[in-house]
Formats: C-alpha cells, structure tokens, sequence
C-alpha cells in the first residue's frame, strides 16, 4: 500500500474506510444519470487530511466531509420543515483549533451534532434545517443542518452544513467567503441547497419577455437556448458561478424563473446545448420534479 493513501497511526486503507462511510447512495432510476451522480460523489471524497484522530477530511473544493475513523455511517431520513428565518447567535468556543477541518469557521460535534464554532471565530447568523430533502451525495436526509455566517472580524464566511448520526456521526460542509456578487446569504444558501439536493431555485437567472435569461446574483450565462422540445417556455443555459461551470434547465414559475442544476457533461455525450437537452429528455431528468 502506499504511503500516501495512510493516515498517520492508522493500518486501515483511509479510501476504504471513505467508501464504505457513504452507503450506497440515493436512489436513481435513470442509469446513465446514476453513473454522472457517483463520479459526483466519487469527487467529494478525495482525502487531504486527518485531525487528531477525531474524523479523516474528505475534501473537493471548499466542500469538506468529516467522517470518524473506523466507522460506517447511517442517515435516517428526518422529515422537519426548514425554518429559514436568521437567527443572530454568539458561541464562546472552547475546542482547540486542531478539532476543526481546513481552517473551517465551525463545525458539528462528530458525536452528538451540536455546532462547535472555532476559536476566534464567532457566529452571526443562522438558519436551522436548509435541507429538508436528502443530498444528491447522501442516502439520507441529514438529522441536522444549518446555514451560517460567521466572521472573525477580518473575514466573514457562509457555510451550509449537515450532520448525520449513527457510529461517530458524519458531516459535510460547503463554504464560501461572503459576498462575490450574491445579494444576500439567503440567496446564496438557496442556491448551495438545490444544487445538492436536485431540486429548483429562483435565485440564479431570470427570463425576460423576449425569452432571454438574464443572470442574477452575480451568477454569468456564458450560453442559453430555447428548449421547446422539454416544454412551453423552457430554457437551457451553461452557467459560470464563482469558479464553477454548471449547467441549468429552466421553466416559467409566474412571474419568476425557476432553474434546476443538472450535473453535465457527461462523458458519453457532447459539451453542448443540444447534446444537453438530449440528455435531459432520453434519460428523463425532469420526471418527478414538479
């Protein structure tokens, strides 16, 4: 084995342990949207490090997952209903900075979920519950979630956080630094929320009358087309969202724009607008989401 796929005062093959932490993962019944779906959660779970010997960190980009060593993990689905109100909180910390994953302002407790916010750092806001479907990259809904600003007075940070319990816990983290064109935290913890959950959002493009998307939120169209073809007055568009590209489908919801986040290109299939609606109407994408 080589060395760099063990941990420090550990025997056990760490992507071993990673794997078999995530369960088999949610349900599909589109197979080519299934195999798209696990390189996704494939790609969350690259390891970066380890802390303490509380939880090994498995990192992509600004999302990082804590799972405890040695353990598997179960996600029994909580059907709470989110409340999306703010809510200003201070929390004196008292766990060393060793506890927390890549610099992360707060975390959850691994064993009972509790937040635990960094020293140094404190909170000013939160929003219980922001998941109240399971992520696309979990088989469960998480037993707690939240959305948080915290700053430490030089720097603020927005994070979506879940928890899951059972041996040890598990948790994921999605942050970004405040701001980079989104008009509000709401807005920006909206917009994290569909994207992992598969679900819509109003907060990424809006349609004018002449059918063109117009971007909000600092989000770029970088291409858009009419797509007929999936119903009356749907859209597709790629999008640029800070350092990310997603792609987008897009419906009339009143007087709003609704857009669901589609994970593409596929391997099998052309880094196009046309080879994308394909790919939504063959392998039906939009079955169940009304």
């Amino acid at each position: 084995m080589d060395d760099e796929r063990r941990i420090p005062g550990m025997d056990t093959d760490i992507r071993d342990e990673i794997d078999r932490s995530f369960g088999d993962g949610p349900p599909v019944d589109h197979a080519t949207r299934s195999v798209e779906l696990g390189r996704r959660a494939l790609r969350r779970r690259r390891v970066a490090a380890g802390t303490a010997g509380v939880a090994a960190a498995v990192v992509l980009g600004s999302v990082a997952w804590a799972i405890p060593q040695g353990s598997g993990t179960s996600t029994p689905p909580v059907t709470s209903s989110p409340t999306r109100h703010p809510t200003p909180t201070t929390v004196e910390p008292t766990t060393p900075p060793e506890f927390f994953l890549h610099d992360l302002p707060a975390t959850f407790d691994p064993q009972d979920g509790s937040l635990i916010v960094r020293p140094g750092w404190r909170v000013l806001d939160r929003v219980e519950k922001p998941f109240t479907v399971a992520p696309l990259s979990a088989s469960g809904v998480p037993a707690k979630s939240l959305g948080v600003v915290a700053t430490n007075g030089s720097e603020t940070q927005w994070l979506l956080m879940a928890w899951w319990p059972g041996d040890g816990g598990t948790s994921s983290t999605y942050n970004d630094p405040a701001g980079h064109g989104f008009e509000s935290f709401e807005s920006w913890l909206d917009i994290q929320v569909a994207r992992e959950t598969g679900t819509w959002t109003r907060e990424l493009v809006t349609r004018g009358a002449t059918g063109t998307l117009t971007p909000l939120n600092g989000v770029a169209v970088t291409q858009q087309r009419a797509a007929l073809e999936l119903g009356d007055g749907y859209a597709v568009a790629r999008l640029q969202v800070l350092d990310d590209e997603w792609w987008i489908v897009t419906r009339p919801a009143g007087s709003a724009t609704e857009s669901l986040v589609v994970p593409y290109p596929l391997e099998s299939a052309p880094a196009t607008l046309t080879g994308f609606v394909d790919h939504i109407r063959d392998e039906g994408i939009l079955d169940g989401h009304s």
